[in-house]
């Protein structure tokens, strides 16, 4: 099954990137898959860890994606959108030359990437016209894309105004403390963008709408041990053995 998106690596809390830390293991967990994912589209991106041999695992053995408490066909639908959008920011971010496999715990080479996918997550918010040519946040549009985004989901309208203007505020107070002295870094509003979005949406759920109310429980219950922790909470479609 497909993985949403919104955009990163597979790293632990041991190196810092200025206005977003990569410090969520489970987002670390979902960025490896990504990376993975586009790695097989002809995109130089080294893979970060060994895959199962597809036919030495049964279907219990297979990853699984955590259910999300809602929304799951709206964000699984915007994922179908931008899978064109995203295989074009890899390959313009990482470039056509392969590169060597890496040492995932090196830290010089996790901050490469973690540097790498902010960038990719610009290009992608810029190309979605929701970041502008500094990768500053567009409002306007970001709040278009949102309601668009969102359309098939009735319980969402109550809340979209929030939940934009959230988005907003957490995208340009991440633009605003960045290390401004590193000319060559990205804007990291694109990613703030994203994980807020699917933060926000999620704890926003209403009951009425939730499939599994255990997984969604455990769901809410990570989210705001991250968010209270201070560091960035998981996005969609993590996987689980």
């Amino acid at each position: 099954m497909n993985k949403v998106v919104l955009f990163g690596l597979v790293a632990t809390a041991l190196c810092a990137v200025a206005a977003y830390e990569f410090a969520s293991d489970d987002f670390n967990e979902y960025l490896a898959d990504e990376l993975d994912y586009y790695s097989t589209m002809d995109v130089p991106i080294p893979k970060l860890r060994f895959r199962r041999d597809e036919e030495a695992v049964s279907d219990k053995c297979r990853y699984r994606r955590k259910r999300l408490c809602c929304a799951e066909t709206s964000i699984e639908e915007l994922h179908e959108k931008e899978k064109e959008i995203k295989r074009e920011c890899f390959k313009q971010v990482l470039g056509k030359e392969k590169e060597h496999r890496m040492d995932p715990f090196k830290c010089e080479n996790i901050e490469k990437h973690k540097r790498d996918m902010i960038c990719v997550m610009q290009c992608v918010g810029q190309k979605n016209d929701v970041l502008d040519a500094d990768g500053d946040v567009r409002d306007a549009e970001f709040a278009d894309f949102v309601k668009q985004s969102f359309s098939k989901d009735p319980w969402f309208a109550e809340f979209q105004d929030t939940i934009i203007e959230t988005c907003i505020d957490e995208a340009k107070n991440a633009t605003e403390i960045r290390d401004t002295e590193d000319k060559s870094a990205c804007n990291p509003a694109g990613i703030k963008l994203a994980h807020c979005l699917f933060v926000q949406t999620q704890l926003n759920c209403p009951e009425s709408e939730i499939k599994d109310t255990k997984s969604c429980s455990k769901l809410k219950e990570r989210i705001k041990a991250k968010l209270s922790d201070g560091v960035p909470p998981p996005p969609p479609f993590l996987h689980e053995e």
